[in-house]
């Protein structure tokens, strides 16, 4: 969940689940994305969860790191001239970082126990999407429309999904899907309320 109070802020952001918001955490205090990864670590902590959220093969958070997409010469450092595997992520670390450190607050909060109240904010929503692999245990999408349409009384509501029983679509785009771009799915943006 996003909210926005004002057009220019505060903003605020959450997530139901706290791994991914201790790395939003950990790049807001300094951490950053290493240059190269060349496997997720075993041990538990900010590397390993940026592996799972950031480099997931096809997109899928924690189904293994991404296959390389090319060999490149090591330009300086103890190894310059050796041959080593490049990984896709150079442009996801850029964006979570960008992403972390925006002006917002960032909470570990399910929006699901959060009771509608008057706010007059603009909530921004992207549960996982219906239908496909979800990070978190089971997702309830019934119970998730149910509550937005709830906000949806006191203020606009945007929902980011393939499909939205509620509200009409205000944006639609087909997006290439998986790690080689062979599906197509359409991602879509409602509007419930206003």
């Amino acid at each position: 969940m996003t909210w926005a109070l004002a057009p220019e802020g505060p903003v605020s952001a959450s997530d139901a689940n706290a791994r991914l918001i201790g790395l939003y955490q950990a790049v807001r205090a300094g951490w950053r994305p290493p240059e190269e990864v060349q496997s997720a670590p075993d041990e538990p902590g900010t590397l390993a969860d940026y592996c799972h959220f950031c480099l997931g093969f096809g997109g899928i958070p924690g189904a293994g790191i991404q296959k390389p997409f090319r060999e490149a010469i090591v330009r300086s450092g103890p190894e310059i001239g050796k041959v080593k595997r490049m990984w896709p992520h150079r442009a996801t670390a850029e964006r979570i970082v960008r992403e972390a450190l925006a002006p917002t607050s960032v909470r570990y909060i399910d929006f699901l126990s959060v009771q509608p109240q008057q706010t007059g904010a603009v909530l921004y929503l992207d549960p996982p999407y219906a239908g496909t692999v979800g990070y978190e245990g089971v997702f309830n999408s019934d119970r998730f429309f149910e509550r937005a349409e709830a906000w949806a009384k006191f203020g606009p509501v945007f929902i980011s999904e393939y499909a939205c029983p509620i509200g009409r679509e205000v944006w639609a785009r087909d997006m290439k899907t998986g790690q080689f771009a062979r599906g197509k799915r359409t991602e879509r943006l409602f509007l419930i309320g206003a």
